[in-house]
């Protein structure tokens, strides 16, 4: 391909209302939410109308989407671009379009695409300032696509289970953060335990701390066993954490009373009237 055989003003015009009838379906059918564009160089088109931050949101403002559309920002993309991840979220927030964040990062000697977990605290930490003084994540939140595939149907029982239990107590922010247990060891004691025995949480916490020991060393054994990989295709380890979510779920519906509103003198007089 070559600007000889190709219309680049037709190609943006298409481009642009394609994204104007994507957003004009999701209003007519309901949806509320931000639209996301993810800036990307080199790929998946040889003439690149997202290559960073600043040409997406010329290209949003220039065909009317810059009200309904925001930026995901991929730390991985933007270094491909030639820029540094802090540069591209304070572009996309003093453009108004920050949106959201895609964490993983790419192998700086390798020049593509590698989707890697951030190792880098300095990075990390100059983007979080960045996020912050942006006014932080609005209505959107933070997606990360570097992971090792593993058996989708006891991934999909992991999430299903967190988004349910996120979803009947309310919590977006839950939901925005990964859809995980791990707030709940933290906030259920530290809520329900009456001034009293207070002390009864270094129980709890050393119980939360020995179930993820646990959890540490038994999940290499499982996911590295050779039978259980063949059967399973490494997926045997994400049935077994689905199951306790199952059970942890029903746990928390069946037992757990509701604290929400409640001074601390109310809660434990929700544990002394079930004494009664």
């Amino acid at each position: 391909m070559s600007l000889h055989n190709t219309n680049t003003k037709r190609k943006l015009e298409h481009l642009g209302r394609f994204l104007q009838m994507a957003r004009d379906y999701g209003r007519k059918n309901g949806f509320k939410g931000t639209f996301l564009v993810e800036p990307k160089p080199t790929e998946p088109t040889k003439h690149q109308y997202d290559f960073d931050a600043q040409t997406v949101i010329g290209f949003l403002r220039q065909y009317g989407l810059g009200k309904d559309f925001k930026i995901n920002i991929e730390v991985n993309h933007a270094t491909l671009a030639g820029h540094t991840f802090a540069h591209e979220l304070r572009m996309s927030a003093d453009a108004g379009m920050f949106g959201s964040i895609d964490a993983n990062k790419g192998d700086y000697q390798n020049g593509w695409d590698t989707d890697e977990f951030p190792t880098n605290i300095y990075e990390v930490t100059e983007a979080m300032m960045e996020i912050s003084q942006a006014g932080g994540f609005q209505n959107n939140g933070i997606n990360f696509d570097a992971k090792t595939r593993r058996n989708i149907f006891g991934m999909l029982i992991i999430y299903f289970v967190n988004y349910f239990i996120a979803r009947i107590g309310d919590e977006s922010w839950l939901i925005k953060e990964g859809w995980r247990w791990m707030f709940f060891p933290g906030m259920i004691p530290s809520a329900l335990f009456p001034n009293s025995i207070r002390g009864a949480m270094s129980i709890a916490v050393a119980a939360q701390w020995i179930t993820n020991l646990i959890v540490s060393w038994t999940f290499p054994m499982m996911n590295d066993n050779t039978w259980l990989t063949g059967l399973f295709n490494h997926g045997f380890a994400y049935w077994i954490y689905g199951l306790m979510g199952i059970a942890a779920a029903w746990f928390v519906w069946r037992f757990v009373p509701e604290t929400k509103g409640k001074t601390l003198e109310e809660i434990e007089n929700l544990w002394t009237a079930k004494r009664k």
